[in-house]
């Protein structure tokens, strides 16, 4: 279980304490609140965010895995 994305109130915003692997189809602004976390996406690339950084995920679904303790992420999905 990779942890349950919680939305911010009156927000579209959503955090989620990454334990494990999740999958998102939703494209947006993802950041790394703290900890690592490895995104990969659908072109078979992927993208590592450290704590602060931050990635635009496109269309077609991708893939979080944390690879530090205690890592939280934040997305911003696109309207």
């Amino acid at each position: 279980m990779a942890g349950q994305w919680v939305q911010l109130p009156g927000s579209a915003a959503r955090v989620l304490g990454l334990t494990g692997r999740v999958e998102e189809a939703r494209p947006g602004s993802l950041v790394c609140l703290s900890g690592e976390v490895v995104v990969d996406l659908p072109t078979g690339d992927f993208v590592r965010l450290r704590t602060g950084e931050t990635f635009r995920v496109g269309e077609g679904g991708w893939q979080a895995l944390a690879t530090a303790a205690e890592t939280v992420l934040l997305h911003l999905p696109e309207s």
